[in-house]
């Protein structure tokens, strides 16, 4: 459970986007995450997750120019690739213990 604390759920939301879709602007992840879950993610909270997982080593950013806009393309880095499949398989043991009893 160490490393899904770490990243923390919207974290972990942002890392397998990313990793699935490429790189992304926040507000695009943003949206994207909405679409798709049907889950609001206030602004703040992406921001700060995406900040953590810069800190952590486990995303990059960069400055682009998008629209005539400067805007940060966030995207994972390989630890965020390897950290992310170590998360989702603590979730998953964790989930199954809950809603299978151990099974």
């Amino acid at each position: 459970m160490r490393r899904l604390r770490r990243i923390g759920i919207v974290g972990l939301v942002a890392l397998h986007y990313l990793a699935r879709e490429g790189p992304m602007h926040g507000y695009a992840l943003r949206r994207r995450i909405e679409e798709e879950s049907g889950v609001e993610i206030g602004e703040s909270t992406l921001y700060d997750a995406l900040r953590r997982l810069e800190k952590q080593g486990l995303a990059k950013a960069a400055w682009t120019v998008s629209g005539g806009r400067l805007r940060r393309l966030y995207e994972p880095t390989e630890k965020g690739r390897r950290a992310l499949q170590e998360a989702l398989e603590e979730a998953r043991a964790l989930l199954s213990g809950i809603v299978c009893g151990g099974d």
